[in-house]
């Protein structure tokens, strides 16, 4: 499952880069916010990478924001499997993972291709 999201990663940044230069114009290196967004991005993506490899269960951190949020962590009818709280911190997880990174690659991509085109 990790390499899987190694490979995701790895694949976004390439396309990231072609896509830049294809629809850019002259100096697109050298756009300071579409470089400290791109450098965001990947230090999400690094951090999730971590998270990802040292902690078994990344949704248990989390967990502990239930209580801040006035999530319950109690099952609210006897057949629920999972509590609002484990549904929140699943599904969180996976949002901070890979949907924070990605928004942060295409802001910084139409960053790079609009202020090119400005230039």
């Amino acid at each position: 499952m990790i390499a899987i999201f190694y490979a995701i990663v790895a694949t976004l940044v390439v396309a990231y880069w072609l896509i830049a230069a294809l629809l850019s114009r002259g100096e697109f290196l050298t756009i300071r916010t579409a470089n400290v967004t791109l450098a965001i991005g990947i230090l999400v993506f690094v951090f999730a990478m971590i998270v990802g490899s040292i902690v078994r269960a990344p949704a248990r951190l989390l967990e502990g924001a239930c209580p801040s949020f006035g999530i319950s962590r109690t099952y609210p009818l006897g057949f629920d499997t999972q509590s609002p709280c484990e549904v929140f911190a699943n599904q969180g997880s996976a949002m901070l993972a890979y949907g924070l990174p990605l928004i942060l690659l295409i802001v910084s991509l139409l960053q790079r291709v609009v202020a090119s085109r400005r230039r």
